[in-house]
């Protein structure tokens, strides 16, 4: 009969160890490997806008067009910077 030699419990947990290092470090390679993160985004389109305010495009493209909220047109690109989205929220509008 074969008898598998015995183990002691200091080297099981040293095993143990040894695997959960060795998937730790997998996973961590993954991570610090990653390319750089994006930066955060300073203008956005109408229809992103629209979402963040909880609003519909039409509702959107009515306040840049009369100036309630500012924008930016690059060709015919239309951009609403985070800064005209802060300007336009500190402000009560009744009126609209």
């Amino acid at each position: 009969m074969h008898r598998s030699p015995a183990v002691s419990a200091d080297d099981l947990v040293d095993q143990l160890l040894d695997h959960l290092a060795d998937r730790l470090i997998i996973r961590l390679r993954s991570v610090l490997v990653s390319p750089e993160p994006a930066l955060p985004k300073r203008a956005f389109r109408i229809p992103e806008v629209a979402k963040i305010l909880s609003m519909s495009v039409g509702g959107v493209e009515q306040l840049v067009a009369s100036g309630a909220l500012g924008s930016l047109k690059i060709g015919r690109m239309r951009l609403i910077r985070v800064s005209d989205i802060d300007v336009f929220l500190e402000h009560d509008h009744p009126d609209i």
